[in-house]
């Protein structure tokens, strides 16, 4: 029984010894100092300093190289305005580049005068508002100073078989022509079906045709003018007349 014991407090003592030896190495290789851990990081390489590169103005291309040769001197240019070679030799102007100098000719008092459209030409058939008194004058408008301007030219430049003018709407100004008449067709539907042309507006001189019915026509001797035909459209003023011809 005492053996017995005896080997069961051995067994405890060895399993205590392996124990300590345990925890002695394990003491012994932690207090060794360890190597450092290394993190690698990639970083840029450290810029490299470049050479200044010199350019001249008389270079369109500028180049870069490692070893920058030696400009060879470039000789300058002389300036337009400063650097010209002088020359004290007399200008001379060839004969073929001579011109002769022409001397204005002088006006007489009338070609020299300003222009005067307020004139009335002679054989003129009607009296323009400057030619009317004073006191009737204030009742013209501009747009009948326009008519009276357009027929005086009209007048001059050889057109002369008109009676009297007028203006519409839309500022163009029609002449009323000795025996013409302006006119405005349109059509009406009869009660057979069957379409009929009508006169649905008209001018012209006093007393060259009166209208008795709906579809009354002017007598064959009566030139007819159609008032959407170029010719019937009228004359527009600021076209026909200059900035001097204008009231």
């Amino acid at each position: 029984m005492l053996n017995k014991k005896i080997k069961v407090l051995w067994g405890v003592l060895w399993v205590i010894l392996f124990i300590g030896l345990g925890i002695f190495y394990n003491n012994h290789r932690n207090s060794q100092p360890l190597k450092p851990v290394i993190i690698y990081k990639y970083t840029e390489p450290p810029e490299r300093p470049l050479k200044s590169v010199k350019t001249e103005f008389i270079s369109k291309e500028t180049t870069v190289s490692d070893s920058e040769p030696e400009l060879e001197p470039v000789e300058r240019l002389p300036s337009e305005t400063t650097e010209m070679p002088q020359n004290d030799a007399p200008f001379e102007v060839f004969p073929e580049l001579e011109v002769d100098v022409v001397e204005p000719a002088e006006l007489t008092f009338e070609e020299a005068a300003p222009f005067n459209f307020k004139a009335t030409p002679e054989g003129y058939p009607l009296t323009p508002y400057w030619d009317q008194p004073a006191d009737r004058q204030k009742n013209w408008s501009y747009d009948h100073k326009l008519i009276d301007h357009v027929l005086v030219k009209l007048w001059r430049e050889g057109v002369q078989n008109f009676e009297g003018g007028s203006i519409d709407d839309t500022g163009r100004i029609r002449p009323h022509y000795t025996n013409t008449l302006y006119v405005e067709w349109d059509e009406a539907l009869m009660s057979d079906g069957t379409k009929r042309n009508y006169i649905s507006s008209f001018l012209g001189p006093v007393g060259v045709w009166r209208k008795k019915d709906f579809f009354d026509l002017p007598p064959p001797s009566v030139h007819l003018i159609n008032m959407n035909s170029p010719e019937g459209q009228g004359i527009d003023p600021y076209t026909f007349l200059t900035s001097q011809e204008l009231p």
